[in-house]
């Protein structure tokens, strides 16, 4: 059985044709598509396939022309085992960060804050529920080649995760663990020249991670996502996207995989409290 791997980023080659900006979205995802390395499922490697449902809602309160706050609450759903169940919680997860805009195509954010509360899911469930604080860091870079939008991020995490004995008592925030994780996004308006109020646009991105630690055995790319979809862009400050969502996880200990399959909705909703009214 082949399994789909996180790639090792190359450069993006974007070409336009004739028929505009969905040829360079399809270009823009082949390239992508052929930086994944396929390789053969390792020898004694479980791996199943859960259906989930994704859901974030997300945005930037700007409080100056060069700060802003950043929010995220996620909701992620995985397919029951008990098909009575339907779909049960996977993860959620609440964000948020100090955007500091270094230029127009350069942001940093010095200092992040996410909670996590792990459930148990899906074909191969924890032993136990948990939860997890984070912290954060992270470099965004935007440039627009004809009419893609690109964004890449970069983010490194330091993650405090609880531990339990194996009677299940509680041994405080002792598993540590670091993680770095990168993104690239297309966006390419499809009716309109930019994206603005009436913009429906194609998205596709890319994210890879990799974590270290002394619980982790597993020293390759742990987990890849990818989603393609549409966004519309209702407002200047609000835009919904939905489209196809693939997770690959692999376990801490390499032992153990997830190909997780199914969709994933996002609603990106901005302030802009820096500007006075008249």
């Amino acid at each position: 059985m082949a399994v789909i791997k996180t790639p090792k980023m190359k450069n993006i080659i974007c070409l336009s044709g004739s028929s505009g900006s969905v040829n360079t979205f399809l270009l823009v995802a082949v390239s992508i598509l052929f930086t994944i390395r396929a390789f053969g499922q390792p020898s004694g490697r479980i791996v199943v396939t859960n259906p989930i449902s994704w859901a974030s809602y997300s945005g930037n309160i700007k409080v100056s022309d060069r700060l802003a706050v950043f929010y995220d609450e996620q909701f992620r759903m995985a397919g029951s085992t008990q098909a009575t169940k339907g779909y049960e919680m996977m993860q959620n997860l609440l964000r948020t960060h100090l955007d500091v805009e270094i230029n127009k195509k350069l942001s940093f954010a010095p200092i992040g804050y996410a909670r996590v509360n792990n459930h148990l899911y899906g074909k191969q469930p924890a032993t136990i529920i948990n939860q997890e604080h984070r912290i954060y860091q992270q470099l965004t870079y935007k440039h627009t080649f004809k009419k893609t939008n690109f964004q890449h991020r970069l983010r490194t995490e330091e993650r405090f995760i609880q531990d339990h004995s194996t009677l299940g008592e509680d041994l405080g925030y002792i598993n540590k663990q670091f993680r770095i994780r990168y993104r690239v996004m297309a966006t390419t308006p499809l009716n309109k020249e930019k994206v603005e109020a009436g913009a429906i646009s194609s998205v596709l991105f890319y994210e890879g991670f990799m974590s270290r630690g002394s619980r982790i055995t597993f020293h390759d790319v742990d987990q890849s996502r990818l989603f393609g979809g549409f966004a519309y862009q209702a407002t200047s400050k609000i835009s919904v996207s939905f489209g196809y969502y693939y997770q690959m996880l692999v376990k801490s200990n390499g032992a153990k995989q997830e190909n997780n399959v199914g969709t994933l909705l996002m609603v990106t909703h901005n302030f802009d409290l820096s500007k006075k009214e008249d």
